[in-house]
């Protein structure tokens, strides 16, 4: 009976050995990072600034040829980015775009006379006027 209890000991020790190593304990997840609040008064002064300097120096980039252009930006604080209208009037034809100039997306487009519309959208909704398409943008020019 010891020898039967003593083999029975040996193989448990034995089986034991061919166990795979345990996996580590997961490490804690990192902690939530929370956002510092909306901007202070002096960043705010800070990003309008270098949101004029980029909307100028996209206007310079911006040719134009037989007409005339001019260009608005506004840096919006709700959205925490820099917005950038362009303005171009050639004979009858207005076109307006407007972009968010960090991301290079456009956000929307007018082109047309005061009256008759070619293009008309600002995102996804469409507009069937000039009056309608300012109203539209106009949101993202102010805060």
């Amino acid at each position: 009976m010891l020898s039967r209890l003593a083999i029975l000991m040996l193989l448990a020790a034995v089986s034991g050995c061919d166990r795979p190593p345990q996996a580590p304990a997961p490490a804690p997840p990192p902690p939530a990072v929370t956002l510092s609040g909306p901007p202070s008064a002096q960043q705010i002064d800070e990003r309008e600034e270098l949101c004029e300097k980029k909307a100028r120096d996209a206007y310079m980039g911006d040719s134009l040829e037989g007409g005339a252009a001019e260009f608005e930006s506004h840096y919006n604080v709700k959205r925490d980015t820099c917005f950038y209208l362009l303005t171009t009037v050639r004979q009858d034809l207005i076109t307006k775009r407007l972009l968010d100039i960090n991301e290079d997306e456009t956000y929307g487009e007018y082109s047309g006379s005061a009256t008759n519309w070619l293009t008309c959208r600002v995102e996804a909704l469409h507009c069937a006027s000039l009056r309608e398409w300012e109203v539209l943008a106009g949101p993202y020019m102010k805060d």
